[in-house]
Protein backbone atom coordinates (compact mmCIF):
# COMPACT_ATOMS: atom_id res chain seq x y z
CA UNK A 1 0.00 0.00 0.00
CA UNK A 2 0.93 3.46 -0.75
CA UNK A 3 2.33 5.18 2.38
CA UNK A 4 1.23 8.58 1.94
CA UNK A 5 -2.58 7.05 2.62
CA UNK A 6 -1.27 5.56 5.97
CA UNK A 7 0.26 8.77 6.93
CA UNK A 8 -2.37 11.05 6.24
CA UNK A 9 -5.24 9.00 6.71
CA UNK A 10 -4.21 6.24 9.36
CA UNK A 11 -7.36 4.65 9.72
CA UNK A 12 -8.02 3.98 5.91
CA UNK A 13 -4.43 2.85 6.04
CA UNK A 14 -4.90 -0.15 8.58
CA UNK A 15 -8.33 -0.85 6.20
CA UNK A 16 -6.91 -0.92 3.35
CA UNK A 17 -3.94 -3.36 5.23
CA UNK A 18 -6.39 -5.21 6.67
CA UNK A 19 -8.76 -5.96 3.57
CA UNK A 20 -5.25 -6.31 1.14
CA UNK A 21 -4.12 -9.40 3.71
CA UNK A 22 -7.73 -11.00 3.42
CA UNK A 23 -7.52 -10.95 -0.37
CA UNK A 24 -4.22 -12.76 0.07
CA UNK A 25 -6.04 -15.55 1.45
CA UNK A 26 -8.28 -15.84 -1.53
CA UNK A 27 -5.70 -15.48 -4.09
CA UNK A 28 -2.28 -16.23 -4.84
CA UNK A 29 -0.36 -13.05 -2.79
CA UNK A 30 2.60 -13.25 -4.93
CA UNK A 31 -0.27 -12.74 -8.03
CA UNK A 32 -1.70 -9.31 -6.26
CA UNK A 33 1.76 -7.60 -5.12
CA UNK A 34 2.32 -8.48 -9.40
CA UNK A 35 -0.53 -6.79 -9.81
CA UNK A 36 -0.28 -4.04 -7.04
CA UNK A 37 3.39 -3.02 -8.35
CA UNK A 38 1.85 -2.68 -12.13
CA UNK A 39 -0.97 -0.05 -10.86
CA UNK A 40 1.75 1.33 -8.85
CA UNK A 41 3.94 1.82 -12.01
CA UNK A 42 1.01 3.43 -13.72
CA UNK A 43 -0.28 5.88 -11.09
CA UNK A 44 3.28 6.76 -10.60
CA UNK A 45 4.48 6.69 -14.16
CA UNK A 46 7.82 4.67 -13.06
CA UNK A 47 8.71 2.02 -15.53
CA UNK A 48 6.93 -1.55 -15.88
CA UNK A 49 6.90 -4.85 -14.81
CA UNK A 50 9.07 -7.17 -17.08
CA UNK A 51 6.64 -9.68 -18.76
CA UNK A 52 8.93 -11.99 -20.32
CA UNK A 53 9.46 -14.16 -17.47
CA UNK A 54 5.86 -14.76 -16.72
CA UNK A 55 3.71 -17.65 -17.09
CA UNK A 56 0.12 -17.15 -18.96
CA UNK A 57 -1.87 -16.49 -15.67
CA UNK A 58 0.25 -13.84 -14.38
CA UNK A 59 0.56 -12.23 -17.88
CA UNK A 60 -3.74 -12.26 -18.18
CA UNK A 61 -4.33 -10.78 -14.49
CA UNK A 62 -1.65 -8.35 -15.31
CA UNK A 63 -3.12 -7.00 -18.51
CA UNK A 64 -6.39 -7.48 -16.43
CA UNK A 65 -4.93 -5.10 -13.73
CA UNK A 66 -3.45 -2.75 -16.42
CA UNK A 67 -6.80 -1.99 -18.22
CA UNK A 68 -8.47 -1.73 -14.60
CA UNK A 69 -6.19 0.63 -13.73
CA UNK A 70 -6.16 2.75 -17.40
CA UNK A 71 -10.03 2.99 -16.91
CA UNK A 72 -12.32 -0.20 -15.48
CA UNK A 73 -14.61 0.75 -18.40
CA UNK A 74 -11.74 -1.24 -20.68
CA UNK A 75 -11.90 -4.39 -19.25
CA UNK A 76 -13.69 -6.21 -21.56
CA UNK A 77 -15.33 -9.72 -21.84
CA UNK A 78 -11.92 -11.21 -23.22
CA UNK A 79 -9.95 -9.69 -20.15
CA UNK A 80 -12.06 -11.37 -17.88
CA UNK A 81 -12.55 -15.06 -19.90
CA UNK A 82 -8.86 -15.04 -20.12
CA UNK A 83 -8.56 -14.86 -16.16
CA UNK A 84 -11.45 -17.05 -15.91
CA UNK A 85 -9.63 -19.54 -17.81
CA UNK A 86 -6.33 -19.44 -15.05
CA UNK A 87 -8.65 -18.34 -11.57
CA UNK A 88 -11.96 -19.49 -10.32
CA UNK A 89 -14.47 -17.07 -10.21
CA UNK A 90 -14.30 -16.64 -6.56
CA UNK A 91 -10.83 -15.66 -7.19
CA UNK A 92 -11.27 -13.55 -10.31
CA UNK A 93 -13.11 -11.18 -7.78
CA UNK A 94 -11.15 -11.21 -5.22
CA UNK A 95 -8.42 -9.96 -8.07
CA UNK A 96 -10.59 -7.52 -9.35
CA UNK A 97 -11.94 -6.10 -5.92
CA UNK A 98 -8.06 -5.94 -5.06
CA UNK A 99 -7.37 -3.99 -8.35
CA UNK A 100 -9.78 -1.30 -7.24
CA UNK A 101 -8.51 -1.03 -3.79
CA UNK A 102 -5.11 -0.73 -5.23
CA UNK A 103 -5.75 1.83 -7.63
CA UNK A 104 -7.81 4.08 -5.44
CA UNK A 105 -4.85 3.70 -2.33
CA UNK A 106 -1.93 5.12 -5.48
CA UNK A 107 -4.42 7.50 -6.60
CA UNK A 108 -4.90 9.00 -3.33
CA UNK A 109 -1.07 8.66 -2.46
CA UNK A 110 -0.43 10.01 -5.99
CA UNK A 111 -3.07 12.96 -4.50
CA UNK A 112 -1.18 13.74 -1.53
CA UNK A 113 1.97 13.91 -3.26
CA UNK A 114 0.55 16.41 -5.98
CA UNK A 115 -0.56 18.75 -3.23
CA UNK A 116 3.28 18.97 -1.58
CA UNK A 117 1.66 16.72 1.09
CA UNK A 118 3.66 14.09 0.89
CA UNK A 119 6.83 15.49 2.71
CA UNK A 120 4.73 17.16 5.57
CA UNK A 121 4.03 15.39 8.90
CA UNK A 122 0.57 15.04 9.18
Amino acid sequence: MPDQVGRFVPTAGDAVGDFRAELSTLVDPELLELCWQRIGEIVEGTEAVDASGLDARQKACLQLAEYFCYSPQSVTDEHVAEVLRYLPAQEALALTTSLWVADASYRLSNFFTTLGLAEEEP
